[in-house]
Protein backbone atom coordinates (compact mmCIF):
# COMPACT_ATOMS: atom_id res chain seq x y z
CA UNK A 1 0.00 0.00 0.00
CA UNK A 2 1.28 3.16 -1.04
CA UNK A 3 -0.20 6.38 1.07
CA UNK A 4 -1.14 9.33 -0.87
CA UNK A 5 0.68 12.86 0.50
CA UNK A 6 -0.13 16.43 0.04
CA UNK A 7 2.61 19.33 0.80
CA UNK A 8 1.25 22.42 1.87
CA UNK A 9 3.72 25.57 1.51
CA UNK A 10 6.27 24.94 -1.13
CA UNK A 11 8.88 27.26 0.30
CA UNK A 12 12.33 25.83 1.19
CA UNK A 13 11.87 23.12 2.90
CA UNK A 14 8.41 22.22 0.95
CA UNK A 15 10.41 21.87 -1.67
CA UNK A 16 13.06 24.55 -2.94
CA UNK A 17 16.52 23.44 -0.91
CA UNK A 18 15.83 20.42 -3.84
CA UNK A 19 15.59 22.32 -6.70
CA UNK A 20 19.02 22.06 -8.22
CA UNK A 21 20.37 19.78 -5.59
CA UNK A 22 22.64 16.89 -5.60
CA UNK A 23 20.69 13.87 -6.87
CA UNK A 24 21.50 11.64 -3.81
CA UNK A 25 20.51 14.47 -1.42
CA UNK A 26 16.98 14.31 0.11
CA UNK A 27 16.50 17.53 1.96
CA UNK A 28 12.74 18.89 1.28
CA UNK A 29 9.71 16.96 2.16
CA UNK A 30 8.65 17.19 -1.80
CA UNK A 31 11.83 15.19 -2.66
CA UNK A 32 11.10 12.68 0.00
CA UNK A 33 7.81 11.99 -1.14
CA UNK A 34 8.93 11.27 -4.63
CA UNK A 35 11.66 9.10 -3.94
CA UNK A 36 9.78 6.89 -0.95
CA UNK A 37 8.63 3.56 -1.92
CA UNK A 38 6.16 3.87 0.34
CA UNK A 39 4.44 7.65 -0.60
CA UNK A 40 2.58 8.72 -3.32
CA UNK A 41 3.01 12.39 -4.04
CA UNK A 42 -0.51 13.74 -5.14
CA UNK A 43 -0.23 17.60 -5.45
CA UNK A 44 1.36 20.78 -3.80
CA UNK A 45 -0.47 23.42 -2.08
CA UNK A 46 1.20 27.13 -2.15
CA UNK A 47 -0.31 31.11 -2.94
CA UNK A 48 2.81 32.32 -4.94
CA UNK A 49 2.22 31.41 -8.37
CA UNK A 50 6.07 30.87 -9.33
CA UNK A 51 5.95 28.24 -6.68
CA UNK A 52 3.56 26.47 -7.79
CA UNK A 53 5.26 26.63 -11.42
CA UNK A 54 8.50 25.54 -10.46
CA UNK A 55 6.48 22.42 -8.69
CA UNK A 56 4.81 21.42 -11.71
CA UNK A 57 7.53 21.48 -13.90
CA UNK A 58 9.77 19.30 -10.96
CA UNK A 59 7.19 17.16 -10.01
CA UNK A 60 4.91 17.08 -12.63
CA UNK A 61 2.24 16.82 -10.45
CA UNK A 62 -0.65 19.16 -9.85
CA UNK A 63 -0.43 22.33 -8.19
CA UNK A 64 -3.04 24.33 -6.67
CA UNK A 65 -3.16 28.19 -4.50
CA UNK A 66 -5.21 27.04 -1.09
CA UNK A 67 -6.87 23.71 0.29
CA UNK A 68 -10.34 24.83 -0.95
CA UNK A 69 -9.27 24.62 -4.67
CA UNK A 70 -7.73 21.33 -3.95
CA UNK A 71 -10.60 19.83 -2.76
CA UNK A 72 -12.82 21.53 -5.27
CA UNK A 73 -10.68 20.09 -8.11
CA UNK A 74 -9.05 17.02 -6.75
CA UNK A 75 -11.23 14.03 -4.52
CA UNK A 76 -8.17 11.69 -4.02
CA UNK A 77 -7.89 10.96 -0.41
CA UNK A 78 -5.23 12.14 1.00
CA UNK A 79 -3.35 9.98 4.07
CA UNK A 80 -0.48 12.27 5.29
CA UNK A 81 -0.17 16.34 4.71
CA UNK A 82 3.34 18.22 4.86
CA UNK A 83 2.44 21.50 6.65
CA UNK A 84 5.44 23.63 5.73
CA UNK A 85 3.98 27.14 5.61
CA UNK A 86 5.43 29.93 7.89
CA UNK A 87 4.37 29.65 11.48
CA UNK A 88 2.07 32.57 11.73
CA UNK A 89 -0.37 30.28 9.82
CA UNK A 90 0.43 27.31 10.53
CA UNK A 91 -2.97 26.83 12.84
CA UNK A 92 -5.18 28.41 10.21
CA UNK A 93 -4.25 25.70 7.89
CA UNK A 94 -4.67 23.00 9.95
CA UNK A 95 -8.06 23.80 10.31
CA UNK A 96 -8.41 23.46 6.68
CA UNK A 97 -6.08 20.23 6.25
CA UNK A 98 -8.38 18.22 9.48
CA UNK A 99 -11.47 18.04 7.47
CA UNK A 100 -9.48 15.58 4.64
CA UNK A 101 -9.26 13.51 7.68
CA UNK A 102 -5.61 11.94 6.92
CA UNK A 103 -3.75 9.96 8.73
CA UNK A 104 -0.90 11.43 9.34
CA UNK A 105 0.43 15.54 9.18
CA UNK A 106 4.31 16.50 9.64
CA UNK A 107 3.88 19.78 10.97
CA UNK A 108 7.45 22.08 10.72
CA UNK A 109 8.69 23.41 13.46
CA UNK A 110 8.24 25.29 15.85
CA UNK A 111 4.18 23.42 16.09
CA UNK A 112 2.63 26.63 16.08
CA UNK A 113 2.92 30.22 16.44
CA UNK A 114 2.14 30.43 20.10
CA UNK A 115 1.54 28.35 22.70
CA UNK A 116 -2.56 28.36 22.70
CA UNK A 117 -2.63 27.68 18.64
CA UNK A 118 -0.26 24.45 19.73
CA UNK A 119 -2.53 22.89 21.93
CA UNK A 120 -5.59 23.76 19.62
CA UNK A 121 -4.27 21.93 17.10
CA UNK A 122 -3.14 19.18 19.30
CA UNK A 123 -7.05 18.96 20.19
CA UNK A 124 -8.27 19.18 16.56
CA UNK A 125 -5.99 16.41 16.03
CA UNK A 126 -6.86 14.17 18.68
CA UNK A 127 -10.99 14.85 18.03
CA UNK A 128 -10.51 13.72 14.33
CA UNK A 129 -7.63 10.67 15.36
CA UNK A 130 -4.87 12.29 13.15
CA UNK A 131 -1.50 11.65 13.96
CA UNK A 132 0.96 14.38 14.57
CA UNK A 133 4.83 14.25 13.83
CA UNK A 134 6.65 17.77 14.54
CA UNK A 135 9.83 18.27 12.05
CA UNK A 136 12.87 17.59 14.38
CA UNK A 137 14.52 15.29 12.07
CA UNK A 138 17.58 14.53 14.36
CA UNK A 139 14.94 12.41 16.45
CA UNK A 140 14.56 9.85 13.56
CA UNK A 141 18.83 9.94 12.55
CA UNK A 142 19.94 6.56 13.39
CA UNK A 143 23.22 8.27 13.98
CA UNK A 144 21.93 10.59 16.99
CA UNK A 145 19.72 7.69 18.12
CA UNK A 146 23.12 5.62 18.02
CA UNK A 147 24.35 8.45 20.60
CA UNK A 148 21.40 8.47 22.94
CA UNK A 149 22.05 4.67 23.19
CA UNK A 150 25.70 5.42 24.13
CA UNK A 151 24.63 8.16 26.33
CA UNK A 152 21.87 6.12 28.06
CA UNK A 153 24.25 3.12 28.41
CA UNK A 154 26.61 5.35 30.33
CA UNK A 155 29.74 4.07 28.31
CA UNK A 156 31.53 7.21 28.04
CA UNK A 157 30.63 7.51 31.88
CA UNK A 158 28.24 10.47 33.59
CA UNK A 159 27.15 13.81 31.92
CA UNK A 160 28.82 16.87 33.07
CA UNK A 161 28.22 19.87 30.62
CA UNK A 162 26.64 20.20 27.27
CA UNK A 163 27.85 22.93 25.10
CA UNK A 164 25.63 24.30 22.29
CA UNK A 165 26.73 27.00 19.37
CA UNK A 166 24.26 28.16 16.89
CA UNK A 167 23.19 31.03 14.63
CA UNK A 168 20.21 31.58 12.75
CA UNK A 169 17.57 31.81 15.40
CA UNK A 170 16.01 30.34 18.11
CA UNK A 171 13.06 29.05 16.75
CA UNK A 172 14.56 27.92 13.55
CA UNK A 173 18.09 26.56 14.56
CA UNK A 174 18.34 25.94 18.13
CA UNK A 175 15.29 24.39 18.90
CA UNK A 176 16.50 21.42 16.92
CA UNK A 177 19.15 21.28 19.95
CA UNK A 178 16.74 22.23 22.71
CA UNK A 179 13.89 18.82 20.79
CA UNK A 180 17.13 16.72 21.10
CA UNK A 181 18.46 17.80 24.87
CA UNK A 182 15.09 16.88 25.76
CA UNK A 183 14.82 13.73 23.96
CA UNK A 184 18.06 12.77 25.02
CA UNK A 185 17.65 13.99 28.83
CA UNK A 186 14.27 14.43 29.69
CA UNK A 187 12.42 17.31 31.97
CA UNK A 188 14.21 19.87 32.28
CA UNK A 189 14.38 21.24 35.94
CA UNK A 190 15.23 25.21 35.13
CA UNK A 191 15.83 27.36 32.64
CA UNK A 192 17.76 30.99 32.72
CA UNK A 193 17.55 33.55 29.63
CA UNK A 194 21.36 35.09 29.75
CA UNK A 195 20.56 37.58 26.44
CA UNK A 196 18.31 37.68 23.53
CA UNK A 197 17.35 40.31 20.67
CA UNK A 198 14.86 39.88 18.32
CA UNK A 199 15.90 39.01 14.66
CA UNK A 200 13.77 40.62 11.83
CA UNK A 201 11.34 38.46 10.88
CA UNK A 202 10.01 37.99 14.57
CA UNK A 203 12.49 34.90 15.93
CA UNK A 204 15.21 35.97 18.60
CA UNK A 205 18.62 35.29 18.78
CA UNK A 206 19.32 34.16 22.53
CA UNK A 207 22.06 32.59 24.85
CA UNK A 208 20.55 30.41 27.61
CA UNK A 209 21.06 27.64 29.78
CA UNK A 210 19.02 24.35 30.80
CA UNK A 211 19.06 22.86 33.93
CA UNK A 212 19.25 19.10 34.46
CA UNK A 213 20.15 17.70 38.28
CA UNK A 214 23.85 17.35 37.37
CA UNK A 215 24.87 19.08 34.65
CA UNK A 216 23.74 22.20 32.78
CA UNK A 217 22.85 22.42 28.98
CA UNK A 218 24.76 25.77 27.80
CA UNK A 219 23.33 27.58 24.34
CA UNK A 220 25.60 30.20 23.07
CA UNK A 221 24.16 32.14 20.14
CA UNK A 222 27.43 33.04 17.68
CA UNK A 223 27.05 36.91 16.35
CA UNK A 224 28.38 38.32 13.28
CA UNK A 225 29.17 34.90 12.10
CA UNK A 226 28.79 34.69 7.84
CA UNK A 227 28.35 30.94 8.00
CA UNK A 228 25.82 28.53 9.79
CA UNK A 229 27.08 27.10 13.15
CA UNK A 230 25.00 23.97 14.57
CA UNK A 231 27.54 21.94 17.10
CA UNK A 232 27.30 20.77 20.35
CA UNK A 233 29.88 19.06 22.58
CA UNK A 234 29.27 16.54 25.01
CA UNK A 235 31.44 16.19 28.19
CA UNK A 236 31.28 13.50 30.04
CA UNK A 237 33.03 11.54 32.60
CA UNK A 238 35.10 9.10 30.22
CA UNK A 239 34.78 10.56 27.42
CA UNK A 240 33.44 13.60 24.92
CA UNK A 241 31.14 13.68 22.16
CA UNK A 242 30.66 16.45 19.50
CA UNK A 243 28.46 17.61 16.64
CA UNK A 244 29.77 19.60 13.94
CA UNK A 245 27.08 21.45 11.46
CA UNK A 246 24.23 20.50 12.41
CA UNK A 247 24.90 16.37 12.82
CA UNK A 248 26.78 16.53 9.53
CA UNK A 249 29.84 15.24 11.40
CA UNK A 250 29.75 13.20 14.52
CA UNK A 251 32.37 12.30 16.64
CA UNK A 252 32.96 10.11 19.95
CA UNK A 253 36.03 9.87 22.07
CA UNK A 254 37.15 7.89 25.16
CA UNK A 255 39.59 9.00 27.92
CA UNK A 256 42.46 6.83 27.74
CA UNK A 257 45.97 6.41 29.47
CA UNK A 258 48.31 9.29 28.07
CA UNK A 259 51.17 7.39 26.50
CA UNK A 260 53.83 10.13 27.24
CA UNK A 261 52.69 11.58 30.67
CA UNK A 262 51.54 8.68 32.17
CA UNK A 263 49.40 9.67 35.29
CA UNK A 264 47.16 11.17 32.82
CA UNK A 265 43.84 10.46 30.40
CA UNK A 266 43.78 11.86 26.76
CA UNK A 267 40.74 11.42 24.69
CA UNK A 268 40.98 8.91 22.08
CA UNK A 269 38.30 8.73 19.09
CA UNK A 270 36.38 5.69 19.11
CA UNK A 271 33.89 3.92 16.12
CA UNK A 272 30.29 4.92 16.11
CA UNK A 273 28.35 1.81 15.04
CA UNK A 274 25.50 3.53 13.32
CA UNK A 275 27.42 5.04 9.96
CA UNK A 276 26.13 8.66 9.21
CA UNK A 277 23.81 9.56 6.24
CA UNK A 278 23.88 13.35 5.79
CA UNK A 279 21.56 14.98 3.30
CA UNK A 280 18.56 12.50 4.01
CA UNK A 281 16.69 14.04 6.74
CA UNK A 282 13.37 13.29 5.18
CA UNK A 283 13.73 10.42 3.64
CA UNK A 284 14.29 8.83 7.51
CA UNK A 285 10.93 10.74 8.48
CA UNK A 286 9.03 9.06 6.00
CA UNK A 287 10.69 5.88 6.67
CA UNK A 288 9.83 6.29 10.44
CA UNK A 289 6.09 7.23 9.54
CA UNK A 290 5.35 4.55 7.01
CA UNK A 291 6.81 2.21 9.89
CA UNK A 292 4.72 3.62 12.49
CA UNK A 293 1.50 4.02 10.09
CA UNK A 294 1.63 0.18 8.50
CA UNK A 295 2.54 -1.19 12.61
CA UNK A 296 0.70 1.05 14.31
CA UNK A 297 3.63 1.96 16.52
CA UNK A 298 4.11 5.22 17.97
CA UNK A 299 5.78 8.03 16.60
CA UNK A 300 8.93 9.55 18.28
CA UNK A 301 8.06 13.22 17.70
CA UNK A 302 4.59 14.14 18.92
CA UNK A 303 2.46 17.43 19.30
CA UNK A 304 2.92 16.84 22.44
CA UNK A 305 7.11 16.64 22.36
CA UNK A 306 6.43 19.64 20.22
CA UNK A 307 4.40 21.36 22.45
CA UNK A 308 6.82 21.09 25.00
CA UNK A 309 10.27 21.93 22.98
CA UNK A 310 7.95 25.09 22.22
CA UNK A 311 6.97 25.95 25.83
CA UNK A 312 10.51 25.98 26.41
CA UNK A 313 11.46 28.63 23.73
CA UNK A 314 8.94 30.54 24.65
CA UNK A 315 10.12 30.45 28.12
CA UNK A 316 13.19 31.65 27.22
CA UNK A 317 12.10 34.52 24.99
CA UNK A 318 9.61 36.03 27.90
CA UNK A 319 12.13 35.64 30.71
CA UNK A 320 14.53 38.00 30.08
Amino acid sequence: MKYNALVVGLGKIGMGFDLGSNPSHILTHTKAYLKHKDFNLIAGIDINMSRRKEFKDYTGKAAYGDIGQFKKDNNTKIDVVSLCTPEKVRYSEFIKIAPLKPKLVIIEKPLALTTDEAVKIKSIAGKNNIKIFVNYTRRVDSSFENLRKVLRAKKLGNVSLVKINYNGGMYKNASHFIDLIMHYFGVLKKIRCLSIKKRKGGDFDASFILSYKNFEVFFNYVPDATYFIAEMDIFLSKGRISVFDGGIGIKAFKAVRDPVFKSYFALKEMPLSVAQQPYRCQLNVLDHIAKALKNNKPLVSTAMSGLDTLKVCKKIEHEF
